[in-house]
């Protein structure tokens, strides 16, 4: 009989492990009007009320966790948007929330936060030592990203917990005044001596920091048996405004060329973020398809909703290169940076059809060879081999092309191909000078 009672005991704790390690879909949908929720072909009803401010919601703790489909529809008009059905996958794992968000302008926000039980009071401070050990390593990470993610990584470690003296002093290895405050706020489900988290605010110089943090730890609920670590994201996209500027800069520059090259410099800058929609909007100022995946790659770093990134996948017309980015997003590691931006991109057909229009429009040869010296000193302008050959055959002096030839190699995406451009030479003498000047070239 005592062994039985051990055994139901021992089930009993179990189940309620288990049921605290439930996760949950968090729906909520700014505007109330006859909004319906489907997930899996399964209807749930949305509540309404004063405490939601505004917006109807609604908890689902019964799904399994993998992969679902919600279907989200409004029964009229909102905010001048249709009322067409809004759908979305998402995967919900173990020990996860999901927060589907329906906003104001039909798009749909996925948020994942991790759930971790409270220890009720029993938490252990981390030692001197061990925590000496984690602030060297993370003082050893470069500045920026890297040694954000350090910092985060230690404060989300469900076994570590830190004095409010040990969360400042891993919060002054992070210079990024937002940043800081993201962290500052998802240490506090970890802190053991929450009445001295005010010398975690002193590290703030806005005002408006310090009030939003000071908010936060207000509000936070620290008795839930579940608490909620603070998961918001650690980068705030760019605003509005800033986008605006960065996007009509680059789309008024010329040729795409140099617009690959500044989309590539603003993805790779380290203080720019974006959300997905803002990642679409520069992407589509690229037509070509390979630009647009070597691209997207490395936009990935800068993504602040990630659950989303998904949908650039729709600016892709192959499955291959649909399958390449989801296939570097399934192995990216957070902080790694596309050096090799590939900026050296051949122009558009569209771009060189009108660029060999306007050298046969010039009469005088000498004029011909003369806009074609400007466009392969044009440090800007990139070509394929077929395509340098088709521009230096606009001229038909040997010398001249022999020139033409070697100014254009450091303009060619594709050495390995420029030896058809030989076949313009028709002596021996010039293709072996050719030869001597590529052997001999360096950037």
């Amino acid at each position: 009989m005592k062994k039985l009672s051990f055994l139901l005991i021992g089930l009993l704790a179990i189940v309620s492990v288990e049921a605290q390690r439930k996760s949950s879909v968090i729906l909520a949908v700014v505007g109330t009007n006859n909004v319906q929720a489907s997930i899996d072909g399964t209807t749930y009803s949305l509540v309404s009320n004063t405490s939601t401010g505004g917006r109807a919601m609604a908890t689902i703790s019964d799904l399994s966790t993998g992969p679902h489909t919600i279907t989200l529809t409004r029964g009229a008009v909102y905010n001048n948007n249709r009322t067409d059905d809004v759908s979305t996958t998402f995967n919900l794992r173990n020990r996860y929330d999901m927060h589907i968000n329906l906003n104001a302008d039909g798009s749909i926000e996925l948020i994942e936060t991790l759930r971790v039980r409270n220890a009720g009071g029993t938490q252990v401070r981390m030692s001197n030592a061990e925590f000496n050990k984690l602030w060297t390593n993370v003082r050893a990470q470069r500045l920026g990203e890297p040694r954000t993610l350090a910092v985060q990584a230690a404060f989300t470690n469900r076994t570590k917990y830190f004095t409010s003296a040990q969360i400042a002093q891993l919060l002054q290895l992070v210079t990024t005044e937002g940043s800081r405050l993201q962290l500052a706020k998802q240490s506090y489900a970890y802190v053991i001596d929450p009445v001295n988290f005010g010398r975690v605010e002193s590290l703030f110089t806005s005002q408006s920091s310090r009030d939003e943090l000071e908010s936060y730890v207000t509000t936070y609920n620290n008795t839930d048996s579940d608490a909620t670590v603070y998961t918001a994201p650690m980068y705030t996209a760019m605003t509005d405004a800033s986008f605006n500027n960065l996007y009509q800069s680059i789309r008024n520059r010329w040729p795409s060329s140099l617009q690959y090259t500044s989309l590539a410099e603003a993805f790779n800058n380290s203080a720019n973020y974006f959300t997905t929609a803002q990642v679409m909007q520069l992407l589509q100022l690229q037509t070509s398809e390979t630009n647009r995946l070597a691209l997207a790659k490395m936009s990935y770093r800068a993504v602040v909703d990630n659950n989303n990134f998904s949908q650039v996948y729709n600016l892709l017309s192959s499955q291959s290169s649909k399958n390449e980015l989801a296939a570097y997003v399934a192995a990216y590691v957070p902080g790694t940076v596309i050096t090799n931006t590939n900026i050296h991109v051949a122009m558009s057909d569209v771009e060189f059809n009108a660029m060999m229009q306007d050298v046969r429009s010039k009469f005088l040869p000498l004029q011909k060879y003369s806009t074609l010296t400007g466009i392969f000193d044009n440090s800007n302008y990139y070509f394929t081999s077929s395509q340098a050959k088709q521009l230096i055959g606009l001229v038909s002096s040997e010398s001249n092309r022999l020139q033409l030839a070697k100014s254009a190699y450091g303009n060619v995406v594709d050495r390995t191909n420029f030896r058809t451009v030989y076949d313009l030479l028709a002596s021996q003498s010039s293709r072996d000078e050719l030869d001597v000047y590529v052997a001999a070239y360096r950037e």
